[in-house]
């Protein structure tokens, strides 16, 4: 798989613990290794850009994307569509609840057949 990253190390800090943006951002590219298990298109961008008071990130991948019938479920507890003993279903969860935890937002854009992007939205600290 091949992963690149794009202007990440000029965002500035989020009201978020750091050991929590280290396992959200673990658990999307754990996904997207996975979805990429015996595609010919494999490729994870990861991006991110300050707007104003916010820190929006895109973890764009080229993996194949999530089946349409599946799209509403992949933030519950437990959901998975690895095979039985590969996955627990808490990996998403958990993105879910840090994103949130944060006081930012998260949604999917799923293109079936080509890939999903996870655009996360956090908010910026605020200088003291």
């Amino acid at each position: 798989m091949s992963l690149s990253t794009r202007s990440i190390s000029m965002l500035p800090p989020v009201y978020a613990n750091e050991k929590d943006m280290e396992q959200m951002c673990f658990a999307l590219i754990e996904n997207a290794i996975h979805a990429a298990d015996g595609k010919k298109q494999r490729k994870l961008v990861v991006s991110g850009r300050k707007a104003d008071d916010k820190v929006m990130l895109r973890f764009e991948d080229t993996c194949g994307g999530i089946l349409p019938e599946q799209v509403d479920r992949i933030f519950e507890p437990f959901f998975t569509t690895k095979p039985p003993g590969e996955g627990t279903g808490l990996g998403l969860c958990i993105v879910d609840r840090v994103v949130r935890q944060a006081g930012g937002t998260i949604r999917v854009e799923n293109r079936p057949g080509e890939g999903v992007t996870f655009h996360v939205t956090l908010p910026v600290q605020r200088s003291a």
